[in-house]
């Protein structure tokens, strides 16, 4: 039998069950019950014990999962494009992001990428439909959709991320090629001026306030040592530019590795021998 204070210790403060307790001393359940109600220590309800289970479970499941810097690279490169962190009543947030069909790649690879962690991640088809706007039928191409498993690490990134519901460019930001390469599939573009074989890369960052834009366009330059400007779209929307052309290619060199087949168009490039000879042989400090 053991004291009043080391059952308190067990059962109370390290939350251990009576079935886990009789383990570790070498009697039933039963007994410990007993003990419990002699020394006069509160038994927990179901739904405390349920709580707690649940508790158990969740800290398992986080020390199964990879925490490196490229789950956080893969998280913060689609949240910084077209992913978003949702909440679930009563259970921790899960990531989610929907893109067209002809995308669904850069999903499963996304997905093999959250398996790798031991981070389980479902793909749901949704099929395109037909509705009115205006009197005129108009036509919602298919999608995709990607959503993780509730965990409480997408519970600590959606703080990290959101205020009062909207998203928010955090200031621990740490940009890796990872990152940028979702980011660029997600909400970025590759423009060329054909006449002179000249190119240029946008951020479509308008979700964005211009204070977080900035930030994001003083991270790239720092990261990957190259000029990014911010302006102001027609539409009085901040968006991010890379025009000199050794910038560019640098970017695009920085970020190829992780290109998947639908949106290989963006690094049509670095397919460009003229273009790429032209950066080679000191035409890379002109702007787009």
């Amino acid at each position: 039998m053991i004291s009043k204070e080391e059952l308190y210790e067990l059962y109370v403060e390290k939350e251990m069950s009576t079935v886990e307790i009789g383990k570790m001393i070498g009697v039933d359940s039963k007994t410990v019950w007993s003990w419990l109600r002699k020394y006069g220590i509160k038994t927990r309800s179901i739904k405390e014990a349920a709580k707690i289970n649940m508790r158990k479970r969740m800290k398992r499941k986080m020390e199964n999962i990879n925490l490196d810097d490229e789950l956080f690279g893969l998280i913060d490169g689609l949240l910084l494009g077209d992913g978003s962190i949702l909440c679930s009543r009563g259970r921790n947030c899960y990531l989610s992001i929907t893109l067209k069909r002809d995308n669904a790649d850069m999903l499963m690879y996304v997905k093999e990428k959250f398996k790798e962690k031991h981070i389980n991640s479902y793909l749901t088809w949704n099929k395109g439909k037909e509705f009115v706007i205006k009197g005129m039928k108009t036509k919602r191409k298919p999608t995709c959709r990607l959503d993780t498993q509730n965990l409480l690490l997408f519970t600590e990134q959606r703080k990290r991320w959101y205020n009062g519901g909207k998203k928010l460019v955090p200031r621990d930001l740490q940009l890796s090629p990872l990152s940028a390469a979702l980011w660029y599939m997600g909400d970025g573009s590759l423009h060329c001026r054909e006449k002179y074989k000249l190119y240029a890369i946008y951020f479509y960052t308008n979700g964005f306030s211009e204070e977080d834009v900035r930030y994001l366009s003083s991270l790239l330059n720092s990261k990957f040592d190259l000029e990014s400007r911010v302006f102001c779209d027609k539409r009085k929307e901040w968006m991010i530019g890379i025009y000199k052309q050794k910038d560019v290619f640098k970017f695009l060199k920085i970020t190829e590795k992780y290109k998947v087949p639908s949106f290989e168009y963006k690094w049509r490039a670095m397919s460009d021998r003229c273009w790429l000879d032209k950066v080679m042989c000191g035409g890379g400090s002109r702007n787009f």
